[in-house]
């Protein structure tokens, strides 16, 4: 596709997007239904990918449409159900199952099925427990989330239990056993089977301090090789300074061999973050740091990884040198529109490798209750590792 053509598609979708933003802004939230509750969820969204390679630039322009119903709760017993459709409008896109190679890959195949299905029971003090289809966000998303950007987002298989009869303090515990991929049902990579328990305990009695200790122990059964685990413990609290109020954040984390793992997992993590908000201000600054020898390094594949290391998604996978990313963050509101900027700095953790540099852009605003529309933009610029890219968005969402 030519870039005119790529320039008009996503020109349209942006009028698309904001004659839906006037009117679902007048809409109000029904979700009451005898015997439980129900919701639509639809997002529309314009990708661009554009890559110094061979490849055609893409465009994708997708629907994302989730239906779902709960009961009431029976006796404790709730049951939830939702099904999942991603509409290609526009696919002059590499979705990695169509047949579209030649351009760049925006996953976000086509498909239709159950995304969550589970059944939970809040029957005991202080405990709910859930076994079916369903999503696992624990902390920040940084080792297990539900990769919500996509439209096909992450799913486990699992049987959990949240457990808040400690004062302060909430235990989850998992065991997964196998998880729904973004790549949707056709991939040969839509679904990886496992059997992982995951333990996660988050202290809050502390003056203006969290802290959370976990252990992820992912046993891959169709790649054993892989099987690790970590532990690790994360520190965030806040301080306030007149006007400023700072957050801060400390995580390390340690990666080994876990079952039939290779015995060259042996890795580690650090992640300090240091922000100050002051009204509708904030700036940051962060250094993370996924270690690497050379031969193995910390990986996070359970992880909503599009929400770190850059939206261009040039890290999803850690080089065997490991990674360093040094950022900056600001961000704030103009009007009714949120924005927020990102600069990164990455680098490997051995060997002395200048990956590149990138900046991230996003302004969001809502309309109602129901709609959000919004442009994205990233770009990596490549120095010792991969192509410059850059990647463009324009998406709306409609919550009933």
């Amino acid at each position: 596709m030519s870039g005119a053509e790529s320039t008009w598609s996503l020109g349209g979708l942006s009028i698309l997007l904001l004659t839906a933003g006037a009117s679902f802004a007048s809409e109000s939230p029904q979700k009451a239904a005898p015997g439980g509750s129900y919701w639509i969820d639809a997002r529309l969204r314009g990708e661009n990918v554009s890559q110094d390679n061979s490849l055609d630039d893409a465009t994708a322009i997708t629907l994302r449409t989730r239906i779902g119903y709960e009961t009431k709760n029976i006796a404790g017993f709730q049951l939830l159900i939702e099904g999942e459709n991603i509409l290609a409008i526009q696919d002059d896109y590499y979705s990695t199952t169509n047949d579209r190679s030649r351009y760049s890959v925006v996953a976000d195949p086509e498909d239709s099925e159950i995304n969550r299905a589970y059944l939970s029971y809040t029957g005991l003090p202080a405990t709910s427990v859930s076994v079916g289809r369903q999503k696992i966000i624990l902390d920040n998303a940084r080792f297990l989330g539900n990769v919500g950007w996509r439209q096909n987002e992450q799913t486990f298989d699992s049987l959990m239990l949240v457990n808040s009869s400690i004062p302060n303090t909430e235990l989850t515990l998992a065991y997964i056993d196998s998880v729904r991929r973004i790549f949707g049902p056709d991939s040969r990579n839509g679904k990886t089977d496992m059997s992982s328990p995951i333990i996660n305990v988050s202290y809050r009695g502390l003056p203006e301090m969290a802290v959370t200790a976990y252990g992820y122990f992912l046993d891959f059964d169709d790649a054993p090789n892989n099987s690790h685990r970590t532990i690790g413990v994360k520190i965030t609290g806040t301080q306030t300074l007149d006007t400023i109020k700072f957050s801060y954040g400390l995580e390390f984390a340690d990666q080994q061999d876990y079952r039939s793992g290779s015995q060259a997992i042996d890795a580690d993590y650090h992640h300090v973050t240091l922000e100050a908000a002051f009204h509708d201000i904030k700036a940051g600054v962060g250094y993370e740091r996924l270690g690497g020898d050379g031969t193995y390094a910390f990986q996070t594949p359970l992880a909503t990884g599009h929400a770190f290391n850059g939206w261009a998604d040039q890290f999803l996978s850690t080089p065997a040198g490991g990674l360093t990313d040094t950022y900056l963050n600001f961000g704030g509101q103009l009007e009714k529109v949120k924005l927020k900027a990102v600069y990164h700095f990455f680098e490997s953790d051995v060997g002395g490798e200048d990956y590149g540099r990138e900046i991230d852009l996003i302004a969001t605003r809502k309309f109602g209750k129901q709609f959000l529309a919004g442009a994205k933009y990233a770009n990596y610029s490549a120095d010792q590792r991969g192509v410059d890219t850059s990647k463009f968005w324009l998406f709306g969402q409609f919550r009933y």
